[in-house]
């Protein structure tokens, strides 16, 4: 039987997509490493989250889209606001699309800082900082986690600022009832004291993996 379709994705040329999409280079010397040591890091991290949170609690698409490094973002779901496997590309549908699944999910007060933040000198032209994050939805109720990868950028006055390259948010545990664990043992048989006993089926596996 002839198929009009392929069956499996067409193999991805990994050079093709980095001649697409390359990586972003700074300017040699933006970033002094050792002016990110200590807590420097996580203070430049909640900077850009208090700012993603602001635009965020007054439904501000533009201020949103100021959060993302202009000239190549990314935003990748995994059911966390979406409920689904979903990457969006460009500070302005990223924006648009927080906005959106924002209004569905209702992030519960703050996303916030989640363990550490790394400053990683990468190159000379690729700096940035790694942060973890996390935040709870009320629609479903959920705890979701995730990280931001910032780069820096020249502001105002030739001030350095830290923008969201990558927004990376994951669902990790849904909050509606926790599990009653005793009423998963109350319909067994007792089978302590038994040593041998029979048995028409045998069944191997019967949980939901």
């Amino acid at each position: 039987m002839s198929m009009s379709h392929n069956e499996f994705p067409p193999r991805v040329d990994l050079l093709k997509l980095m001649a697409q999409d390359p990586l972003p280079l700074l300017a040699s010397g933006m970033i002094d490493p050792g002016s990110m040591a200590g807590d420097e890091p996580i203070k430049q991290a909640q900077v850009v989250l208090d700012n993603l949170n602001s635009a965020l609690a007054r439904n501000d698409a533009e201020a949103l889209k100021d959060c993302f490094f202009k000239d190549q973002a990314y935003w990748k779901d995994q059911l966390a606001l979406t409920y689904h496997l979903r990457t969006f590309k460009t500070p302005d549908i990223i924006a648009a699309s927080l906005l959106d699944t924002n209004k569905l999910r209702a992030i519960k007060e703050d996303i916030t800082v989640d363990g550490e933040a790394v400053f990683l000198p990468a190159t000379p032209v690729l700096q940035f900082i790694d942060c973890g994050i996390a935040f709870q939805t009320s629609s479903p109720a959920a705890t979701c986690k995730g990280k931001v990868v910032l780069l820096p950028v020249k502001g105002a006055n030739e001030t350095v600022e830290w923008k969201i390259w990558v927004l990376s948010t994951i669902l990790k545990e849904l909050n509606l009832q926790k599990e009653n664990e005793t009423l998963l043992l109350s319909p067994g048989r007792q089978l302590g004291g038994i040593e041998s006993f029979e048995t028409d089926v045998f069944i191997i596996g019967g949980g939901n993996a």
